[in-house]
């Protein structure tokens, strides 16, 4: 039953808030109001309007989730807690995808990734990503009208977080494994992005800034998927990690326009997701949100440059100590820019990472990663 696999409810309630207050703000795949009221329904014994088997192992994600983020916990036990509850999800729900998927199951895979992400598990996080894509995609969720023909807001937004939040999954396993990414440009594009604040109004919740990260982090990683396509890939799906010299002049071309693409988006971000900005770290929510969009950004301005440091660092094949040096050209100048920079980048994000390391067992402000 239900309650062999849930902990007492006073920690049931301050792991949900936990996760609430650190995961949701990043990766907003529930809809607050609905699971608030199914969660409470769960503990009064009373009917649910959901399939219980699978909100129960979501709830068990949450909380390995959240437990993971405990500080009041010692590390080596949050970890050990953790895994037991997603074991319990784990043994909750038999994924065997005989069975016609639902909303509910997607949000369950999505969390499910979201966990094993902070785990040694990667190709059980490729594979579950993969299978919340398609899930997600038997339901239509990939095609616009689906969520523009549901009646409420709510109902709406919620369908197209769940999409963009596969869609920001496979960009993130695809990055991570060097993969190809499931999801197509086209179809990824196809329906409209969830509301941000400056164009919704705040829930009972106060949901300010998490719409906002939310959008700017599937932008972010839709950029960083044309880099991987335009400067990583070859015909055939072979990755590459230099400019060749055959595609030298369409690889720089590329890394301008990529590199345009990019300071247009930091350019774009609201104020309160401004790490320099003033303001930021009065809030907790907003400076985290802030850190890790920083560090995401220059994580992909430094895959970015990355190919032409190694054209530079590495000499063609063929090109022995006795050669000629290579001309003094506007070209070779550039590279020789992009390749400072991306040293000057991989340091700022080192710096970055030491002045926001916790070291006294609390949650800091870090990504998972």
């Amino acid at each position: 039953s239900a309650n062999e696999v849930l902990p007492p409810r006073r920690q049931a309630d301050h792991l949900m808030n936990v996760y609430w207050f650190y995961v949701d703000p990043l990766y907003p795949f529930l809809d607050r109001r609905k699971w608030e009221q199914n969660y409470a329904n769960l503990f009064a014994g009373t009917p649910m309007d959901t399939d219980e088997v699978i909100f129960v192992a979501t709830l068990n994600i949450i909380f390995a989730l959240a437990t993971q983020l405990v500080e009041s916990m010692e590390p080596e036990n949050r970890d050990e807690t953790s895994d037991v509850y997603f074991k319990r999800a784990k043994d909750l729900l038999d994924l065997t995808f005989w069975d016609s998927g639902s909303l509910e199951l997607v949000q369950y895979l999505l969390l499910m990734s979201q966990y094993l992400q902070s785990t040694s598990l990667p190709h059980q996080t490729w594979m579950i990503v993969g299978s919340a894509v398609r899930v997600a995609q038997s339901l239509g969720l990939h095609l616009p009208e689906t969520s523009a023909l549901r009646p409420t807001t709510s109902q709406r937004e919620l369908l197209r977080r769940i999409w963009h939040g596969c869609v920001l999954m496979d960009r993130m396993v695809s990055l991570t494994h060097g993969r190809p990414a499931m999801i197509s440009r086209n179809l990824a594009s196809a329906v409209p992005l969830p509301l941000t604040s400056s164009n919704a109004k705040p829930d009972e919740y106060g949901r300010l800034t998490e719409g906002s990260f939310f959008v700017k982090s599937v932008e972010l990683y839709e950029i960083t998927h044309r880099v991987l396509l335009d400067l990583y890939s070859e015909p055939g799906s072979r990755l590459r990690s230099t400019i060749h010299d055959d595609r030298k002049d369409e690889d720089l071309a590329a890394v301008m326009q990529l590199d345009s693409a990019m300071m247009k988006w930091e350019e774009s971000l609201p104020k309160f997701l401004v790490l320099s900005d003033a303001d930021v770290a009065n809030n907790e929510v907003s400076q985290r949100q802030a850190v890790i969009l920083h560090i995401r950004f220059l994580h992909a301005r430094m895959l970015l440059f990355r190919p032409v440091v190694a054209r530079v660092c590495l000499p063609p094949p063929g090109f022995g100590v006795g050669a000629a040096r290579p001309p003094d050209s506007l070209q070779s100048r550039v590279m020789q820019q992009c390749t400072i920079y991306c040293v000057e980048i991989a340091r700022s994000i080192i710096s970055l990472l030491l002045k926001h390391q916790a070291y006294d067992g609390t949650v800091g402000l870090l990504p998972a990663w």
